[in-house]
């Protein structure tokens, strides 16, 4: 298996996570997304979201973390990655997706440099935007977890 990723990505570390608890060998291949590395050609042919992580494994390429994650698990049995039980199941995949829709989907690189490149917003701003839309969904997540 080889692991497109980039080293500061969540996403990336998801796949990172689940990999090693899964105790799947795997190869990092190291793609710079601040560079843009995830825009050029030969990337965007094996992944068209142009985004990390991307999974090749079995000879597929996979993109988009938490169907990763789903498909590891569904491939890969032994170690289950999610509880057994029905509820707890449905808290881990809640805040799976808390994660992955209400805080990294507006608040990723690609988001914030179109904050600023091209509505021109201040750095200021942004950071008073990621700090607005990582606390309003890392209190209920929280609170969940209590």
């Amino acid at each position: 298996m080889k692991l497109h990723a980039y080293f500061r990505s969540s996403t990336s570390y998801r796949l990172r996570i689940a990999l090693n608890l899964k105790g799947l060998d795997y190869d990092i291949v190291p793609v710079n997304i601040v560079k843009g590395e995830q825009r050029g050609a030969e990337f965007l042919s094996h992944n068209p979201f142009a985004g990390v992580p991307l999974l090749q494994a079995e000879g597929r390429d996979r993109a988009q973390s938490i169907a990763i994650l789903e498909w590891l698990d569904e491939a890969y049995p032994e170690r289950p990655l999610l509880p057994r039980d029905p509820e707890d199941r449905f808290t881990a995949r809640e805040l799976a997706y808390a994660i992955a829709t209400d805080i990294h989907a507006i608040n990723n690189l690609s988001a914030l440099q179109y904050l600023k490149n091209e509505l021109g917003q201040e750095q200021a701003a942004i950071d008073t935007w990621y700090r607005h839309w990582l606390t309003k969904t890392l209190v209920p997540v929280e609170a969940r977890l209590a």
